[in-house]
């Protein structure tokens, strides 16, 4: 009776540490999915983020003299990255509850939308500078995510 009691608790036992390692198992595979889920949505995001900026600075810098095509052209390329850059930031907010990377995504999209719906070239010495910097804190808390995610 002692050794079917002694076989039946180590198999239990077994079963359990099977149990517990499967679990962890899985909590790791569902941690590094997210990882990789944050950094291609974020990764997304950034790129979007720099196409919006370069998209504003080709229309700033189009002669004012250009065909109005051209700059129809460019304003088109404004509005496409613009859409684009909605997109990338509604996906990373999906993806993540983390406050300091909601911030500086919030930051980093309303700098740079600034810088397009500001008409006064005079101000792009002041609104690029603080778009880049707001492109940089939202990369350094996706980073930040990414490591500790």
């Amino acid at each position: 009776m002692d050794t079917v009691l002694a076989s039946l608790i180590a198999v239990i036992g077994t079963l359990a540490g099977g149990l517990g390692t499967l679990h962890l198992q899985q909590r790791s595979a569902l941690r590094a999915e997210h990882r990789r889920d944050l950094q291609t949505t974020g990764a997304a995001f950034l790129a979007a983020l720099t196409r919006y900026r370069a998209a504003v600075y080709a229309l700033w810098t189009t002669n004012p003299t250009s065909p109005d095509a051209h700059r129809a052209e460019r304003i088109a390329e404004v509005r496409s990255a613009r859409a684009t850059l909605t997109g990338a930031r509604d996906a990373l907010l999906l993806l993540t509850a983390d406050p300091t990377v909601r911030a500086a995504a919030h930051q980093a999209i309303n700098a740079a939308y600034h810088l397009g719906d500001d008409q006064d070239q005079r101000h792009i010495s002041t609104g690029r500078p603080a778009a880049l910097s707001a492109h940089q804190t939202a990369l350094d808390a996706l980073t930040h995510a990414i490591r500790t995610a």
